[in-house]
């Protein structure tokens, strides 16, 4: 049976042993060399910028969909999926921050975390939404165009933003007991 290191975040964490094998020698595990810290610095770097250009760009489209449009229903759509991109992109920076600063202290890791997962999924569920819209829309226009109620998008808007986080609070209070 094969035994398993536990994972590690950075390749400078890796513990470079060396195993006996059952025949007699000795070899170095294949793992990744140390990485020097202003490589990972450097990652960080990176993450930050891209995160800060990705929240300027999903402001944009918040002041845009939010004060100066006419909402319809993809407007509404778009304007919350540009809200929960940019909760991605802020737990993403979170916990970086966290990560650098404090790398042991697991539960604020966990929490950010936890509200990244949250975020990402009700960003994609709002993708879904858009897509099914989009789809019917197309497959059945009429209907579409004069069936298809007024607050839809709305009220799936809704659905889709309480169903992640009652799973946030059903996983915090299991986490909290625990």
């Amino acid at each position: 049976m094969a035994e398993f290191e536990p994972t590690v975040s950075f390749a400078s964490e890796f513990n470079n042993e060396t195993h006996d094998i059952p025949h007699g020698t000795d070899f170095e595990s294949d793992q990744i060399p140390d990485i020097p810290i202003s490589i990972e610095m450097t990652i960080y770097i990176v993450i930050f910028i891209l995160c800060f250009l990705g929240f300027l760009g999903n402001g944009k489209v918040i002041w845009i969909l939010g004060f100066h449009m006419k909402r319809n229903s993809f407007s509404i759509y778009v304007l919350n999926l540009a809200v929960a991109d940019s909760g991605v992109l802020m737990m993403e920076v979170l916990t970086q921050i966290f990560q650098i600063h404090s790398p042991f202290n697991s539960r604020a890791y966990y929490f950010f975390n936890l509200l990244y997962f949250v975020l990402y999924n009700t960003s994609q569920l709002l993708l879904i939404s858009i897509s099914v819209d989009r789809c019917v829309s197309v497959l059945f226009p009429i209907w579409h165009q004069c069936h298809r109620p007024p607050k839809l998008s709305l009220i799936v808007c809704v659905i889709t933003w309480v169903v992640p986080f009652m799973y946030f609070v059903l996983e915090m209070l299991l986490f909290f007991v625990s």
